[in-house]
């Protein structure tokens, strides 16, 4: 089962922590990406690809995007300066980071929770 939630969209960091923490063990894997970087869009498809997966899953599984453009002050609360990065949450802990368009990290990191 895969969730997403539009209320990220807002940008706000508040909201942001809130959704982090009515998530409780469900794992969240953070996109940070720009529309206009082409390392975003290659890695993208991936997380779609994953999207599809875990829909039809068991494993629950939240995977959100958060847009450069929309959510800056997200960005800079984590300080992000550079894209695509993936943070993953967990009890509204941060137990991963990948930065890059590592795909093989990616993969690793989608398997160990089940996907």
């Amino acid at each position: 089962m895969c969730d997403s939630d539009s209320i990220v969209a807002t940008g706000k960091m508040q909201t942001f922590k809130k959704f982090l923490a009515s998530a409780g063990s469900t794992p969240i894997f953070a996109f940070f990406y720009s529309p206009s970087c082409g390392h975003c869009i290659t890695l993208k498809r991936h997380f779609d690809t994953y999207r599809s997966k875990c829909q039809s899953s068991k494993q629950k599984v939240i995977i959100i995007y958060i847009n450069k453009e929309t959510a800056s002050e997200i960005f800079q609360h984590y300080n992000i300066t550079s894209w695509p990065q993936v943070m993953i949450f967990k009890n509204n802990k941060k137990i991963d980071h990948i930065i890059g368009a590592d795909v093989e990290k990616l993969q690793y990191a989608f398997k160990k929770v089940g996907l």
